[in-house]
């Protein structure tokens, strides 16, 4: 007996309909429309009844009809071609430079604040930049004021510039990934 495959999408038009019933409220009002939309594009990707492209062989008069794809990232098929062509694009970007890498993701125990708060988490991004940025040029109590002054004079007292991308992941983590470039 073979195993049926089980896709994300079938497990979506199964189950997504009643929970999104019973769970709609729990989605902060600012994306809920947005997150019906994406899923209900994500349904609909290659849909032949939603539009599609047909290809006719001229010999046997066979019509092969192709789906138009959704384009969503939130989509398996669609995102992870998105996916792809943004990390193409990144990779042409990189410097050639000594650099680090890092990490920072949400403590669970935040989570939720986070999420209700999306406009907070500018002020953290911020704050974290700034801790990260002293650390790696070596600021301390004796040497703050200095280092102080040369920023405000934009006089060029850091080592290391600090680079910060932060971003949530559609499942509700968020991470804060930074990059420490040596100049």
């Amino acid at each position: 007996m073979q195993k049926q495959k089980i896709t994300i999408k079938q497990i979506f038009q199964d189950h997504f309909q009643l929970f999104w019933e019973k769970n709609q409220e729990k989605f902060p009002e600012k994306i809920r429309e947005h997150t019906y939309v994406e899923v209900m594009k994500m349904l609909g990707c290659g849909d032949v009844a939603l539009g599609f492209v047909a290809y006719i062989c001229m010999k046997c008069l066979e019509v092969l009809k192709i789906g138009f794809t959704c384009k969503s990232r939130f989509c398996s098929k669609c995102g992870k071609k998105y996916v792809s062509k943004w990390v193409e694009k990144q990779v042409s970007k990189i410097l050639d430079v000594t650099h680090r890498h890092c990490v920072f993701t949400m403590p669970e125990e935040f989570r939720t604040y986070f999420y209700w708060n999306k406009e907070s988490l500018k002020d953290l991004q911020d704050m974290v930049h700034e801790v990260v940025t002293e650390y790696a040029n070596g600021v301390n109590k004796e040497n703050r004021a200095e280092y102080a002054k040369k920023k405000k004079r934009k006089k060029g007292g850091e080592l290391w510039q600090v680079g910060m991308i932060g971003l949530e992941e559609t499942w509700g983590l968020i991470h804060m990934y930074m990059h420490l470039y040596r100049k």
